[in-house]
């Protein structure tokens, strides 16, 4: 089955490579709200037991304790979502940035090739380094600015293929009858 990309792709336009967050990102925002979640249920139960005399305030707690479970879960799902589909692409003719953070809020923005200015790259941090993922930053002569590749596997690589694929984009732009070379 044919991966469905969130753009309609021009004439001629073919997919180089669709990118995601590397997968070591989102286990690390789940393992953080798995975190932050142990910790409010620590608090809610502790403060459920020193007030066990007043009964309707231990109901209380529970619906609490209830509510702080639902969303924690709520909030690993909505993770797992955003990770399945938030895309980048990068064609033949132009990089493409898809945000969906939810079924009803998508955000798609793209720009030429030809129209990328500078690139630049960066790893934050011990475990961006560690599992060799970083930002991908594309500054465009477009409306939008600029394009952020957020937490995409070896970034290096990234950059270096963007770059690649545009100067050919750049070459067949100056010289749309001639040879695009062997590269």
């Amino acid at each position: 089955m044919a991966e469905k990309y969130p753009i309609t792709l021009q004439k001629d336009e073919k997919v180089i490579k669709v990118m995601r967050r590397h997968p070591a990102r989102l286990v690390l925002d789940i393992i953080l709200t798995i975190i932050i979640e142990i910790i409010v249920l620590v608090a809610l139960v502790w403060l459920r037991n020193i007030t066990s005399s007043w009964e309707w305030l231990g109901l209380l707690w529970t619906i609490l304790i209830g509510i702080a479970i639902v969303g924690g879960l709520l909030f690993i799902g909505i993770e797992f979502y955003r990770y399945r589909n938030d895309v980048w692409l990068l064609t033949n003719q132009r990089i493409v940035d898809s945000t969906r953070t939810s079924p009803f809020n998508q955000t798609v923005s793209s720009a030429d090739l030809v129209n990328v200015q500078d690139m630049n790259f960066h790893k934050r941090g011990v475990l961006a380094t560690l599992f060799n993922f970083g930002d991908v930053i594309c500054q465009t002569a477009s409306q939008t600015q600029h394009f952020a590749f957020r937490g995409v596997a070896k970034p290096e690589d990234v950059l270096h293929l963007v770059d690649s694929h545009r100067d050919l984009a750049r070459h067949r732009m100056y010289n749309p009858e001639g040879n695009e070379g062997s590269g």
